[in-house]
Order: structure tokens, then C-alpha cells, then sequence
């Protein structure tokens, strides 16, 4: 057999082969399973399914850096030794994972608060002293929900029905502190018959660890769209002191307007429920308003004021809030106030602040 023999013998051997193998199936390996995002469109914008289950979450919240400046008057409530300025950085997330049940809607929410702030002075034997900043956490919602449009019941930490169930006022006008608002665990169940809703709830008393909450309930009429009328009470177990406080809130175009009265039975001993005027001191009866107009998506101008009968104190304000971007994912926001005491007790006394805020929600 010569070399030539040879090599095309190989060759159709290859060639046989070859023929052979490509008779045969090919089998490709399958891919492994990908899950995308799906939207979840159940609860309204901005909701998606969790992988792999049938919960829907919404992550949104807001940055925020503020600046403050305050005369001498002011100074004095928040502990500054003379005018000056205060700085807040604030980073807000907030969860919502909504699900469907045999119960109706499960639902679990929480909004945290990350703070770097002002937090006091340092004060030295010279009688000198120096401004301190520190970071802080707050948990400002941390509650569980089942229920449906027509009632829902809510345990968990939130702020309390006093504080949310008839709004905050259109401006942002009133301080945490002046009208009672309150940050608490409770227990509570808000229902709804077509414009009307109510809600009742246990509110943890965070003075003592009896056995006894405090309590809250209120009504509330939405006649027009962004327009209610509305009257919610309190009653404080350790303190045994009450307040309540009526809302109407009209909206028609754009404008807006709002006027709140607030009573509180505070007998000279400071509860839940008792409201503080603008110097710290607390009062019976106290009104609140507040009008808007908006001028544009990108400007928002408002006034608001606020008197205290006992004290014979006032406090009246402006602001303007502008949007870049025509929908609220930025805002710069200005406000100015002014605060007289006309009572005896501190002799006409006046002050001044202001804040600079910028806003980035999400």
C-alpha cells in the first residue's frame, strides 16, 4: 500500500464520521429562568412585584437640607444663647409592600428619618460657647395595615390620629410642637362610608406603663374634591387632660385655604393634647389659618397665621415654594415669620425667623 493509498483511505474514514455525528440532534443547553421586575399597577404608580412573589413594593422619600436663621426672641426656643443660624441635613426613605388577602389588603409600611442637625451648645466656665451637630434616627412609621376601602385596621408606630387624620395644613406652617402632634404606637380603625370617614384608636401614653392608653376619635366630611370639614379629640390617661380640634380645608382652583380652632383642657399641666403657643407656654384656645394660591407648576405662594387667646400671642408668616421642574421632584422653599407677645407677662415682645429648604423627592 503506497503513501497515497493511505491518506485517502483516512479521509473517507473522516469524512464517514463526521456524516455520521451530523445525522444526530444538536441539544443546546436551556438558559436558566430570568425573573424582570413586573409593575404592579394594583396600587397606583410606582409599585412592582418582589421577584419571585406576589408582594408589591414602592420605595419613594425625600432629601432635604434647610437652613435656619432666628433673631433673639426666637433664640430663646431652641436654647440659643443669641441670633444666629441652624443647619438640618435629612435623608427620608419610606416602604410600602402591599398584598392581596382573603381579609383584603395586607399591608406594611415604614418611613425613617436620617438626621444630621443641630443638636445644642457646648457652654465653657468664660461664660463662652460653641454650637454642636450630631446625627440621629428616627423611626417615623413602622406599622402594619389589613383591611379594605371601606375600613382598615392599623397597628404599629405612626403618628397618631390627632396628628394625620385632618392633615397638616397646606403651607407646613405649624411647628411639631405648638399643636400637640404626637408620634406613638397605637392601635386603631379608620372607616369609610362614601364622603364620610372616622377613626377610633389607642394610643400608647408614653408618661406610664399602666394599663391605660390614651384615646382618640374623629369624623370627617370630604364634600369636594381637596375640600373637607372634619373635628377629632383626645383624651391623655396620665395627665387627664383633653383637646380637640375642628378643620375646614377648602380648595377651588388654584387656591386653597384652611382654618383650624384648637381647644385643649390643660388646667396648667401640659398633656398629649395640650397646645403651646409660640413661646412655649400653654394655652386653651388657639385658631390657625392659612391661604395659598398656586401660580404656576413651578411657584406656589402662601400666608398663614395663628393667635393664641390665653396669651394673647400671634404669629403670622409668608412663604414661596418653587419647582424647577414643574412637578415636585425638586422644591426651594423660603418662609419668613413673625411672632408678638402681647401680653403683660413678657411686654411686647417680638421676633423674627426664617428657613431656606431644598427638596428632592422621589
Amino acid at each position: 500500500m503506497n503513501i497515497k493509498s493511505l491518506l485517502l483511505g483516512s479521509a473517507a474514514v473522516v469524512v464517514a464520521a463526521t456524516g455520521a455525528r451530523a445525522a444526530d440532534a444538536i441539544v443546546i443547553p436551556e438558559p436558566e429562568p430570568m425573573e424582570y421586575v413586573r409593575v404592579c399597577d394594583v396600587y397606583g404608580a410606582g409599585f412592582f412585584y418582589i421577584p419571585g412573589t406576589e408582594n408589591c413594593l414602592k420605595i419613594g422619600g425625600y432629601f432635604r437640607y434647610q437652613i435656619t436663621a432666628f433673631d433673639e426672641a426666637y433664640a430663646d426656643r431652641i436654647g440659643a444663647p443669641e441670633d444666629g443660624y441652624i443647619k438640618l441635613a435629612r435623608f427620608a426613605p419610606n416602604f410600602d409592600v402591599r398584598t392581596e388577602t382573603a381579609w383584603g389588603t395586607l399591608r406594611g409600611y415604614a418611613e425613617l428619618e436620617f438626621d444630621w442637625g443641630f443638636s445644642g451648645y457646648e457652654r465653657f466656665d468664660d461664660g463662652s460657647y460653641r454650637s454642636e451637630y450630631g446625627q440621629s434616627t428616627n423611626l417615623l412609621y413602622g406599622f402594619i395595615e389589613v383591611g379594605n376601602p371601606g375600613g382598615v385596621l392599623r397597628v404599629g408606630m405612626s403618628e397618631s390620629p390627632w396628628s394625620r387624620f385632618l392633615g397638616f395644613g397646606h403651607s407646613g406652617w405649624v411647628d411639631s410642637g405648638n399643636y400637640a402632634f404626637n408620634q406613638a404606637g397605637e392601635v386603631s380603625y379608620t372607616f369609610t362610608s362614601g364622603a364620610f370617614s372616622g377613626i377610633v384608636a389607642l394610643v400608647e401614653d408614653e408618661e406610664d406603663t399602666n394599663w391605660m392608653p390614651n384615646v382618640e376619635g374623629g369624623l370627617r366630611y370630604d364634600f369636594a374634591a381637596g375640600s373637607f370639614i372634619g373635628v377629632i379629640a383626645g383624651y391623655d390617661d396620665f395627665t387627664e387632660t383633653w383637646g380637640v380640634r375642628g378643620v375646614v380645608d377648602y380648595t377651588a382652583g388654584p387656591w386653597y385655604a384652611e382654618l383650624g380652632v384648637f381647644y385643649s383642657d390643660h388646667d396648667d399641666r401640659e398633656g398629649t393634647y395640650t397646645v403651646l403657643d409660640s413661646a412655649g407656654r400653654p394655652t386653651d384656645w388657639a385658631v390657625m389659618g392659612d391661604l395659598g394660591y398656586t401660580v404656576s407648576p413651578q411657584v406656589r405662594l402662601g400666608l398663614a397665621g395663628e393667635y393664641f387667646f390665653e396669651s394673647e400671642t400671634y404669629e403670622i408668616g409668608a412663604q414661596v415654594a418653587y419647582s424647577p421642574f414643574g412637578n415636585n421632584s425638586l422644591v426651594v422653599k423660603a418662609e419668613g415669620r413673625y411672632y408678638s407677645d402681647l401680653s403683660e407677662e413678657l411686654d411686647d415682645q417680638d421676633g423674627f425667623a426664617g428657613f431656606l429648604r431644598f427638596q428632592r423627592d422621589f
